[in-house]
């Protein structure tokens, strides 16, 4: 019977008393079935990499005020 759930809002849970090295390992693997799978699939995403940013910026169309957003200009170069 497995000892660690994924609620919800995708927080581990158990009703162990104390951890043990299968427990953590359940919890890798449980990390790794569900969770994993879906920060890779939306990488991009994560990292702030979005397909409309990097557009709009190659079309000369993205205005964004300067001030407004710290560190913004710092990183839309990264789309060019």
């Amino acid at each position: 019977m497995s000892q660690i759930s994924l609620n919800k809002r995708k927080l581990f849970t158990t009703s162990a008393e104390e951890v043990t090295a299968e427990l953590v390992s359940e919890a890798v693997e449980l990390h790794q079935s569900r969770l994993l799978r879906g920060y890779i699939e939306n990488e991009n995403m994560y990292m702030s990499k979005h397909d409309i940013l990097k557009a709009l910026f190659k079309e000369n169309k993205l205005y964004i005020k300067r001030g407004v957003i710290p560190r913004f200009f710092d990183e839309i170069y990264q789309y060019k």
